[in-house]
């Protein structure tokens, strides 16, 4: 009996030991990010260990990881983005054992792109519902199309809002839509008006035969981006539901699906119709193959105020579909009024990334600049050319192959004119 305890106690110290004097734990690995220049953005990762942990951020703009000067927290916060900021992102977490690597993070910055066709869907001009269904789900609904604008009502007498579905007014109409790698596709409504009991009016791009898509709502407060499922009841991941006061008449939502393989970027936007499509609110993020953090119920809740069901991301990145919705949510407890939203204008834009160069003066003795070119095809290769002139003469400094997040990096170590020009010629 002795012998038995003697050998459980040292099996007990062994364990503790181990978990003493182990690695770090990674528990929560950072996140690919999307973001427009001059936004900020925060990779985060979560890790344990009994020991005293040391971070080490590391950046790979496409010749290879280096470290980060100073970045030594757990979090890494990269301030006012610009277009050299993109690349791929890791951190090392050290203790006194050995160290942890953790997962690449990817950061996309958002530049607007040449747009190649745009496609009026319906502008409602004739005053007639040609081709447009309605789903009312637990609730009545109807669609009424008059003054060359599109009303969409609903009303859900009894009907507590439990999930997004249950009290929302789905329009919905035919039209096939795909996105091709380095391509966006832009889904754009005016939203004209909200009565005083409509929660909120948005619209998806959806894909019918995997019942799931991406949908923007713009509310009196919130802008909200989810990419909700029918395949799984009342599972509709919550990308983000952010408050936000901005104007909520004559406003244009666009919703924005951006095809980078293996993952798809979504950008959601409102823009000013009466002041030339100024950005009131711009957030993009990114959809990955895996299961990507969406908010969880309590989360939803303290964001929105409003207590319903939030599931998790399902399912791969969307990149075509047969659908497109406007839809009508009211969040209620079965005795609000009618709700209505006003619509007009749906259109589809599609358009490419542009090549890019962003040029940044390092230091002026010796002439240091670095450069960060961004195109639409990854793995394709361009010479980067410097001239004191636009006209010239160009010598060639070098060539870049473009990575599979869109970009690459090269320092002009000794540039005869700073002020001088540079370009980019594809190979």
């Amino acid at each position: 009996m002795k012998t038995k305890l003697s050998l459980l106690a040292t099996g007990i110290i062994l364990s503790a030991l181990g978990t003493s004097w182990g690695q770090p734990v990674i528990t929560n690995q950072p996140a690919p990010q999307a973001a427009a220049p001059g936004t900020t953005i925060t990779f985060q990762v979560g890790a344990s260990s009994i020991e005293p942990l040391a971070y080490q951020w590391q950046k790979n703009p496409g010749n290879g990881f280096f470290d980060l000067a100073d970045r030594t927290n757990a979090a890494l916060i990269v301030a006012r983005v610009q277009p050299w900021d993109a690349g791929d992102y890791r951190v090392v977490v050290t203790n006194i054992t050995g160290a942890r690597t953790g997962a690449v993070a990817r950061l996309y910055v958002m530049r607007p792109g040449v747009v190649t066709t745009n496609v009026v869907i319906d502008n409602f001009d004739d005053n007639r519902l040609t081709g447009w269904l309605v789903n009312p789900h637990k609730g009545q609904a109807t669609l009424i199309e008059t003054n060359q604008q599109f009303n969409v009502h609903g009303s859900w007498p009894g009907v507590h809002t439990v999930d997004l579905g249950d009290t929302a007014a789905v329009s919905y109409l035919s039209r096939n839509w795909s996105v091709l790698n380095g391509q966006t596709v832009e889904l754009r409504v005016d939203l004209v008006s909200m009565n005083e009991y409509a929660t909120a009016g948005g619209m998806d791009l959806w894909n019918g035969s995997s019942s799931a898509g991406y949908a923007l709502f713009k509310g009196r407060d919130f802008v909200h981006l989810c990419k909700p499922s029918l395949s799984v009841p009342g599972i509709h991941g919550q990308f983000f539901h952010e408050r936000v006061l901005i104007k909520n008449t004559n406003v244009v939502l666009a919703l924005a699906v951006t095809r980078v393989n293996p993952n798809v970027i979504l950008t959601a936007r409102v823009l000013d119709k009466e002041n030339n499509n100024a950005v009131l609110y711009e957030r993009s993020v990114v959809d990955t193959p895996g299961v990507d953090r969406t908010l969880t119920q309590a989360e939803m809740e303290a964001a929105s105020g409003m207590h319903m069901d939030a599931g998790t991301d399902v399912g791969p990145p969307i990149t075509s579909g047969s659908e497109v919705f406007l839809d009508l949510f009211q969040y209620t407890d079965g005795t609000r009024p009618a709700a209505e939203v006003t619509f007009d204008n749906l259109e589809r834009w599609t358009s490419v990334w542009r090549p890019e160069i962003a040029i940044q003066l390092l230091s002026t003795i010796p002439p240091k600049v670095n450069l960060t070119l961004s195109a639409a095809a990854p793995n394709s290769s361009w010479a980067i050319e410097r001239a004191p002139q636009l006209t010239g003469p160009w010598t060639n400094l070098s060539a870049l192959l473009i990575g599979a997040n869109g970009s690459a990096q090269f320092q002009d170590t000794n540039s005869s004119n700073p002020a001088g020009f540079y370009r980019a010629r594809q190979q």
